[in-house]
C-alpha cells in the first residue's frame, strides 16, 4: 500500500517505489512504472483534507500487480537515489508554490488595506500595519531568492558557485583578511584604533579604492565585486568592514560621479592610494530626519564659510577629506542642503570627541566641529542645492554595504561556533549531535544564505540601473537582524567561551548591535519600504 498520494485520482501513469530484496533495505528500492487499469492495482480511499482539496490525497493498494521487465525505471535497487534527487527538486518546486500563494496572500490583502478605512484613515496609513506589511514582503523576498538560486545551482550542476571574474579578488581579500587582518583584531579592539600599517596595507592591495577607474589608481571593480570584499574582510573583521564599505559605497562613489574634472583628478588618486575619507551628515538634532540639520553654509566671496556640527561620524580619526553636508540657504529647507568637500587641516574644522562604544571599537565615532571653516566654491561637489539627493541616494547604496558587512559578521560568527559544536563534548556526545543544536545551527544558516541573497539582488539591481530602494532596504534591514540573532546564538552556543572576551564571538556579538542603528535605523527601512509598496500596489 501507499499513502498520501497527490494527484492519484487524475493520473494514469504511476512511478511506484517498491523493494525487490528487503535484505538489503534500502538498497533493494527499485522505480516501476504502473499504469491505470492494472490487475491488482486499484485506489482505495481519498482523504478529506484542511487544504489543497482540489487535489486528491489517495491511499492505493496493490494485490499481485504483475510489471513487466520493462517497466524497471533505471537501475533495479537505485530507487533509493532517484527518490532523493527528484524530492530534492522537487522541494524546489513546493518553495515555488508556497511564494505564489504568499504572493497571492499580498496581491488582495495589500489592495485592502489601501482601501478600507477605520478611525478616519486608510488601514496602510498606521504605521504599525506599514511596519507589518514591509516585513511581510521582506520575508517573501527572501523565500523567492531561495527558490530562484536553488534553481540556479540545480541547472548548474553545482552545489556552490561565484562569477569565475569575481574568483580572483574574493580569494585575495580571505587571504588578505586571514594574514593581515586576523592577528590585529584583538588589539585593535581593545587600543579602540585602527594598526597604521593596517590601513596601509588595504591601500595597497587595492581594497580601499575598489570602484575607482584604474586611470585613477583604483582596481576599477564592479559594485557587486566591492560588496563582495566588504563581506570577506568583515568575516574577519567588521569593524575594518564598515572602513572599507564607507571609503568605497559612500566617498569614492560620491566624488567619481558627482566631482567635476579636477575634483576627481584631485581626489580619487589620493583616496584610491593612500588617503580615507569620511561621510558628514548626522547632527546632534538631525538623526533619522537626516534633513531638519542646522549646520549652515554662508556665501561669501569666492566660496561659502560652514558653521556648525556632526555627530557620528566614522572614520574620521583616520580620514583626511570630508564630504560635508550643510545648508546654503535654510529658507529652502532640504532643498538648501549642499555637499562640501572638507580637508583635514582646513581653519576651524576640528575633531572635537571620540565616542567610548559598544562595538565597532577599532572604528572612531566622532564629534565635528565647523567654526567658521571657508571652503571655496570648487570644493562644491555636485550641484548647490542638491545634496539631499547625492545622500538619499549614497546612503541606499551604503545600506547594502552594510548589508554586505553584516553578512560576513554573521558568516564569521559560524565559523568559530560551529567548529566549536562539532569538537566540544557534553553528556557523552558532541553538541552538533544533540538534534535541537543541529535545528538551531540549520535554522541560522538559512538566515544567513536569505540574507546573502538579498544583498547580492540589490546590488545586481543596482547594477543594472534598475529601481532598487526597496530592496537595498529589505537588505540592510533583514541581515542587520539576521547578524544579531546569529552572534547572539553563538555565544549561546560556546557558552561561557562565547561570554569572554578571548572569544572573537563576544566581539562580534557587540559588533552586531550597530547594523540596525546607522545609515538608517530598522524603524527607517521599514517606513521606506512600506512608501515603495504603496506606490507599486496603488
Amino acid at each position: 500500500s501507499k499513502i498520501w498520494i497527490s494527484n492519484a485520482d487524475v493520473a494514469d501513469i504511476f512511478l511506484v517505489m517498491a523493494n525487490v530484496d528487503p535484505s538489503k533495505k534500502y538498497k533493494g528500492i527499485t522505480c516501476f512504472i504502473v499504469e491505470k487499469g492494472t490487475p491488482g492495482f486499484s485506489i482505495a480511499k481519498k482523504e478529506k483534507k484542511l487544504g489543497l482539496r482540489a487535489s486528491a490525497t489517495c491511499v492505493l493498494n496493490f494485490e499481485d500487480v504483475h510489471v513487466p521487465d520493462e517497466n524497471i525505471l533505471g537501475n533495479v535497487g537505485e530507487g533509493y537515489k532517484y527518490a532523493i534527487s527528484s524530492l530534492n527538486e522537487g522541494r524546489i518546486g513546493i518553495g515555488a508554490q508556497m511564494v505564489g500563494l504568499a504572493q497571492g496572500c499580498l496581491d488582495i490583502a495589500i489592495p485592502y488595506t489601501l482601501q478600507r478605512s477605520q478611525f478616519g484613515k486608510k488601514l496602510f496609513e498606521f504605521q504599525a500595519m506599514q511596519h507589518q506589511i514591509s516585513r511581510a514582503c521582506m520575508k517573501l523576498e527572501c523565500a523567492r531568492l531561495l527558490v530562484y538560486n536553488a534553481a540556479r545551482l540545480k541547472e548548474a550542476n553545482l552545489p556552490f558557485v561565484k562569477e569565475a571574474c569575481m574568483a580572483k579578488l574574493f580569494c585575495s581579500a580571505t587571504k588578505f583578511a586571514r594574514e593581515k587582518i586576523q592577528p590585529l583584531v584583538m588589539k585593535m579592539d581593545e587600543d579602540e584604533k585602527f594598526d597604521p600599517g593596517m590601513i596601509k596595507d588595504l591601500f595597497e592591495n587595492g581594497f580601499m579604492g575598489l570602484e575607482i577607474p584604474e586611470e585613477f589608481g583604483g582596481a576599477g571593480t564592479s559594485f557587486f565585486q566591492s560588496l563582495l570584499v566588504i563581506e570577506e574582510i568583515s568575516r574577519v573583521d567588521p569593524t575594518v568592514g564598515i572602513l572599507v564599505d564607507i571609503q568605497n559605497t559612500l566617498i569614492n562613489a560620491l566624488i567619481s560621479s558627482l566631482g567635476t574634472k579636477a575634483q576627481r583628478e584631485k581626489y580619487l588618486p589620493r583616496l584610491a592610494q593612500q588617503t580615507a575619507g569620511s561621510f558628514c551628515l548626522s547632527e546632534p538634532e538631525s538623526g533619522s530626519d537626516a534633513f531638519a540639520m542646522k549646520t549652515r553654509a554662508e556665501k561669501v566671496t569666492g566660496g561659502y564659510v560652514i558653521n556648525g556640527s556632526k555627530i557620528w561620524i566614522s572614520n574620521a580619526d583616520v580620514a583626511d577629506i570630508f564630504l560635508v553636508m550643510a545648508n546654503v540657504d535654510p529658507s529652502k529647507k532640504y532643498k538648501g542642503i549642499t555637499c562640501f568637500i572638507v580637508e583635514k587641516g582646513t581653519p576651524g574644522f576640528s575633531i572635537a570627541k571620540k565616542e567610548k562604544k559598544l562595538g565597532l571599537r577599532a572604528s572612531a565615532t566622532c564629534v565635528l566641529n565647523f567654526e567658521d571653516v571657508h571652503v571655496p566654491d570648487e570644493n562644491i561637489l555636485g550641484n548647490v542645492g542638491e545634496g539631499y539627493k547625492y545622500a538619499i541616494s549614497s546612503l541606499n547604496e551604503g545600506r547594502i554595504g552594510i548589508g554586505a558587512q553584516m553578512v560576513g559578521l554573521a558568516q564569521g560568527c559560524l565559523d568559530i561556533a560551529i567548529p566549536y559544536t562539532l569538537q566540544r563534548s557534553q553528556f557523552g556526545k558532541k553538541l552538533f549531535e544533540f538534534q535541537a543544536m543541529q535545528h538551531q545551527i540549520s535554522r541560522a544558516c538559512m538566515k544567513l544564505e536569505c540574507a546573502r541573497l538579498l544583498v547580492y539582488n540589490a546590488a545586481r539591481l543596482k547594477e543594472a540601473n534598475l529601481p532598487f530602494v526597496k530592496e537595498a532596504c529589505m537588505a540592510k534591514l533583514f541581515c542587520s537582524e539576521t547578524a544579531q540573532e546569529i552572534a547572539s546564538q553563538a555565544v549561546d552556543w560556546m557558552g561561557g567561551m562565547g561570554f569572554v572576551r578571548d572569544s572573537l564571538v563576544e566581539k562580534y556579538y557587540r559588533d552586531s548591535k550597530i547594523g540596525t542603528i546607522y545609515e538608517g535605523t530598522s524603524n527607517i527601512q521599514l517606513n521606506t519600504m512600506a512608501a515603495r509598496l504603496k506606490q507599486e500596489w496603488s
